[in-house]
Formats: C-alpha cells, structure tokens, sequence
C-alpha cells in the first residue's frame, strides 16, 4: 500500500505556517525544526528596529543583508508571508526607497515567532524538569566521544539529547546550542565535559 505519510498527525491549525513543506525542507526532523523555531524570536524579535537604525545610519546595504538573512531564515521555517514581505522591503532598499514600514515588518516577526514557539511545543513537548544531569550523563559521555572523534553522528546524538537539557542554565545551553549548529565541536566538547562536571 502507499507509504504512510509521516506527518498525518500534524498539528493544523499552524498560525500561518507552512509547516508540512519546512518539515519536509528539514528531512522531517522535528527536533531539529523545533529546535530552530524556538530560536527565531530570540534570533530575530529585534531586527525590525536593527533594520530601521540602519537605515536611519545610511547603511543600505547592510540593511538588505539583514532583510535577506530573514527572508531565508523565514523561508526555511515556512512562514512564507514574512518571507514575502522581506522580500519586497529588501527590493524597495536596493531601488532606494524610503517608505518602510517598520512596524509592520514588527508585527509579522512577532506573529512569527509567537506562531513558531507554539508549533515548537506541540512537536517537542519540552522535557520535564525532572530530568536530572545524572540520569543525562551517560547520554552527555557518549555525546562527548562522538565530539572528540569529530564524528558527524553527534549532532543526531544531539537532536535526541536536546528536549532534555532544558533544566541546564540557559547561558551554556544557548552556547552548547549554538556550537553545534557551527559543527565547532571542540567547543561543544568543553561545555559539555564542564556540564558532566556538575
């Protein structure tokens, strides 16, 4: 018979998110989709403003470039209307107008992000808090040695161990998380082995 679709159970009601075809862009890897659109709103709340100032600086360039970064971020995570309107607020820096509507770009972000973090908890419910660096350590070794060896496998090893470092304080986390999505796995080790330190 057909193959069985996997993302039938998908939450329908996405706030305006593509969510099926981003799932798709990201080999249907849901912690990995969770993962980053948990993350927009922190990545990306203030580039309305970021994007104002530089204008308001003359740097157009830098402006568009930023546009540009968010128009593909949002692409990615299937909120294709953002997209669209990154699109033609880049157009219009590059031929030079000065007609930008900020806030708007303001309210599509935080429609977004809101839209994304709610998409992000219903496919990666976040661990319960009970879940303690003891019972994660032979998780966190194995994770260690797969970074030791530069192996790829750490980042699937990641993906899985990911829903529960919650309770890690936040600051490590955003750099164990940020060191894996640049594959610098020497980093990633170091804050890991300071975690297996606790």
């Amino acid at each position: 018979g057909p193959a069985q679709d996997p993302n039938s159970d998908l939450p329908t009601n996405t706030g305006g998110i593509a969510l099926k075809a981003a799932l798709e862009r990201l080999g249907n890897d849901r912690a990995l989709y969770a993962r980053q659109a948990r993350r927009f709103g922190e990545a990306h709340g203030q580039d309305a403003s970021q994007v104002e100032e530089l204008l308001q600086a003359e740097a157009y360039e830098d402006a568009a470039r930023m546009l540009h970064t968010l128009k593909g971020v949002a692409a990615t995570l299937g909120s294709d209307q953002l997209a669209k309107l990154c699109k033609d607020m880049e157009l219009a820096v590059k031929e030079g107008s000065d007609t930008i509507d900020f806030e708007r770009l303001e309210q599509e972000i935080n429609m977004t992000a809101r839209a994304l973090t709610k998409l992000a908890d219903t496919l990666q419910p976040k661990a319960s808090k009970g879940q303690s660096t003891e019972e994660l350590k032979p998780k966190l070794k194995e994770l260690e040695t797969l970074l030791s060896a530069s192996n790829m496998q750490a980042t699937t090893v990641y993906s899985d161990l990911r829903p529960m470092l919650d309770n890690i304080e936040a600051t490590e986390l955003t750099r164990l998380d940020t060191a894996m999505d640049n594959l610098a796995f020497s980093d990633a080790k170091q804050i890991v082995q300071s975690l297996l330190e606790k």
